[in-house]
């Protein structure tokens, strides 16, 4: 309805019943964003002959949908089962499990996320109080920025090898562009083995404390649809237990047909 005297006029538009082949986009809240490893923030660490595994002076600055990853990698099946991660700034907090392998035998791994972690410099420690015995630890830590903060993973498995296995193919499915696709691997062999042939490094590491050896990895990768990780490694006795999962980048609904 047009109030008089007006420049403006009105034009007849006469629109199908059911009109079709329109698109309605979202222009409103938060735009698309990637899960991304935040630079600098990869830290690891390797301990013989131990239970426990720590990183101090690991500093969390202010970001945007962060998220703290603590990846371990060690020896004895009943210590990976058991492994627990805190991280402390100042006021000890714990580090939720995501996921831990399925191997019964020698050669474990688990996955660790805080979503919106308190900033600040402190220490991360992965300890298996609760475990068997003493052995070798690895430990990979890193930020992540753009992360749901109320999905922050998805698709989260553990994994066990066969044994003389020289290349592990883990496959995370239903990634998006925004999302990170995150592998990790332990291997019980006596020397350094393991490689990434597809995916980004976050670390490959080997440490010996006879009898317990611990080699293991961690990387990264992105793209849609089922996004693979893959690893090197020595064909050895045993087998080695694996992990995956998603994490999940934050933004808005896309565009949906009408």
């Amino acid at each position: 309805m047009l109030c008089q005297p007006s420049e403006w006029g009105t034009v007849d538009r006469t629109w199908p019943a059911f009109p079709s082949g329109f698109e309605a986009t979202r222009t409103g809240g938060n735009p698309a964003v990637a899960a991304t490893i935040v630079s600098g923030s990869v830290a690891k660490a390797t301990n013989s002959n131990s239970r426990s595994i720590a990183i101090s002076n690991y500093t969390i600055n202010a970001g945007t949908d962060l998220a703290l990853v603590a990846i371990w990698c060690g020896n004895y099946p009943v210590n990976g089962d058991e492994v627990l991660v805190t991280w402390n700034p100042g006021t000890s907090q714990s580090v939720p499990v995501v996921i831990r392998d399925t191997n019964s035998s020698y050669g474990s791994c688990a996955a660790f996320l805080l979503k919106n972690p308190p900033t600040g410099t402190g220490t991360i420690t992965a300890n298996a109080a609760g475990g068997t015995t003493s052995e070798d630890n690895v430990l990979y830590v890193f930020t992540v920025s753009g992360v749901n903060q109320t999905t922050p993973t998805a698709d989260a498995a553990g994994g066990v090898t066969g044994t003389g296995v020289t290349s592990v193919t883990l496959t995370t499915p239903n990634m998006t562009a925004n999302d990170l696709a995150i592998g990790a691997i332990s291997h019980d062999h006596n020397a350094a083995s393991v490689t990434i042939t597809t995916g980004n490094n976050i670390g490959t590491d080997s440490t010996d404390f006879a009898s317990e050896w611990t080699d293991g990895g961690a990387a990264y990768n992105t793209g849609t649809g089922s996004v693979n990780i893959v690893f090197g490694k020595a064909a050895g006795s045993f087998v080695a237990g694996t992990l995956r999962f998603r994490i999940v980048g934050t933004g808005a609904a896309a565009a949906t047909s009408i």
